[in-house]
């Protein structure tokens, strides 16, 4: 089944990919004997509205139990 994308992704502009999940442009996960690295997938910007935070710690919660700590 597929999931709705989370809100903080419908604007390009409140998150970036963090660069160290991929080589080169090809995700870790493709990458043989690469391990997971630190941190999540995806950081965002000052940009971020306070629904796009609280949909950012809800992905990351609901997938992997990380949460971000925002000072807002």
């Amino acid at each position: 089944m597929l999931k709705e994308k989370p809100y903080f992704m419908k604007n390009k502009e409140w998150y970036v990919e963090n660069k160290e999940w991929s080589v080169n442009d090809v995700p870790h996960f493709l990458i043989k004997d690469a391990k997971k690295p630190k941190g999540n997938r995806y950081i965002l910007t000052d940009k971020a509205p306070k629904k796009a935070i609280d949909s950012y710690n809800q992905y990351y919660n609901n997938n992997e139990n990380y949460i971000i700590n925002k000072n807002n």
